[in-house]
């Protein structure tokens, strides 16, 4: 093995071998994060669903369902909350120990991974938003430069945490890691 062919071949394998090697973990952490960001756009859309199913009508805070989103969306937790983190209703398909708490205020959408109630790996958003109200159903009707509402009447910021499973995108990573060996039969 002390010829210089022997070591040529060893060293342009070994390196082949890190070639490959660092290319497949390049493409894992692309498909990692496409498959998150997928994951972030359901889990937007399905927050800025539920946030335009609360509104204030009389003055009072109401909600266009009863508990519709827990079974029309399997494997889906959602809670809305006040500001200041005071629960105010959550799908049915919550335990008691309900999703984690983030203050976001009024910035943009906050994603990240949590440990559902299940004791699944999931992931989150928080989205804090502001109500419709009376008013803005209203706005054909008064004067665009009327000011109907005083401070005191503002619409609170309320904000709407939703989180889906990890486990199906977990599952096609692992499974794609698999691919290179024969299948069963």
């Amino acid at each position: 093995m002390n010829s210089i062919r022997a070591r040529l071949l060893v060293t342009l394998l070994a390196g082949l071998a890190a070639i490959l090697l660092a290319g497949g973990m390049v493409v894992h952490a692309l498909a990692m994060h496409a498959m998150t960001n997928q994951i972030d756009g359901e889990l937007r859309s399905r927050a800025e669903a539920l946030a335009s199913l609360a509104s204030i009508e009389r003055g009072n805070l109401e909600f266009e369902f009863d508990h519709w989103p827990a079974e029309a969306q399997p494997g889906g937790f959602f809670e809305f909350r006040e500001f200041d983190g005071a629960m105010l209703r959550r799908s049915a398909n919550l335990d008691r120990a309900g999703l984690p708490t983030r203050p976001t205020g009024a910035s943009p959408p906050c994603f990240d991974d949590v440990a559902l109630s299940t004791g699944t790996p999931g992931r989150a958003i928080w989205l804090s938003f502001v109500p419709r109200s009376d008013a803005d159903l209203d706005d054909d009707e008064h004067d665009v430069g009327a000011a109907d509402q005083t401070i005191d009447d503002e619409p609170p910021v309320l904000m709407v945490v939703v989180a889906i499973s990890r486990e199906p995108v977990d599952r096609a990573l692992s499974n794609s890691s698999q691919r290179c060996s024969p299948p069963a039969h």
